[in-house]
């Protein structure tokens, strides 16, 4: 009987501008439903290729079936449970938070917390290729490609994406401005309209998910999450548990990392 498996992949350069990583939560071989389990949310938006049975997500109190097909994922403000039924694997691109801009002008705002056919959304991907190669990737970036829009919106949203990630979240939205070179109200709705999140949302997001990748990457015992905290400058121990439990649903004294994917491909 074959088990569950999860991993990660680096993509080609041809598609790195786009898409950060290839994730695949594989129960193909499995006859066993695979339960209990969750994903966090971390600023990007995924396309998820679902073959097999499907899976079943849990969020918000709510229950998704994902039956066979391309789904696009928008920006996921809170956890969410999976459930991978027996004989099912979803392929997951992991889109940066900039890509979208660069291929549709629909509201990002519009998929917060929801899940569509990508062919709604983005440029459609192909059917029936082998999704554990790389064929994946090569084949998006050939229907991809010719399709990308060198517009400032897109990469005034990268350029500022960027400077929140790489300050793990600590940065004013002000000094984001000041960077670039515009107004704070500019950004705003930029964020709005290319992410569907508000820049101080987005941040919130980028911020608590570096914390929690550092302890999953440092192999730190629980204890460690308030010094952690206390470094990224939360008010102090219980601002911190409010913000952790608001968007992972659960508190830090009771995280338990082998329940969550996190990622090891940064």
């Amino acid at each position: 009987m074959g088990k569950f498996n999860y991993s990660e992949y680096r993509v080609p350069r041809s598609m790195s501008l786009f898409v950060k990583k290839v994730w695949t939560l594989d129960n193909l071989d499995s006859s066993s439903v695979v339960m209990d389990r969750f994903a966090l949310p971390n600023g990007c938006f995924n396309i998820a290729v679902i073959r097999g049975n499907g899976l079943k997500i849990t969020h918000r109190e709510t229950i998704i079936h994902l039956s066979p097909g391309t789904y696009f994922c928008g920006q996921m403000t809170e956890s969410l449970g999976i459930e991978i039924h027996p004989k099912s694997r979803a392929t997951m691109l992991q889109l940066f938070p900039w890509t979208p801009a660069y291929f549709t002008d629909q509201g990002m705002h519009n998929y917060t917390d929801h899940f569509y056919r990508t062919d709604d959304v983005l440029p459609g991907l192909p059917e029936g290729i082998d999704l554990s190669s790389g064929e994946l990737c090569r084949s998006m970036a050939d229907r991809w490609g010719s399709l990308a829009k060198d517009v400032r919106p897109a990469m005034d949203l990268q350029r500022s994406t960027s400077l929140i990630m790489e300050a793990s979240g600590d940065i004013s939205i002000r000094v984001v401005a000041t960077m670039l070179g515009c107004s704070s109200r500019y950004i705003q709705k930029l964020f709005k309209k290319g992410l569907g999140l508000t820049p101080k949302k987005f941040a919130d997001i980028i911020r608590l998910r570096s914390i929690v990748d550092k302890i999953a990457a440092g192999g730190n015992g629980k204890s460690d999450f308030t010094g952690i905290a206390i470094s990224n400058r939360f008010y102090d121990q219980a601002h911190f548990t409010n913000a952790f439990q608001a968007m992972f649903k659960t508190t830090p004294k009771r995280f338990d990392r082998k329940a969550y994917f996190l990622s090891y491909i940064k």
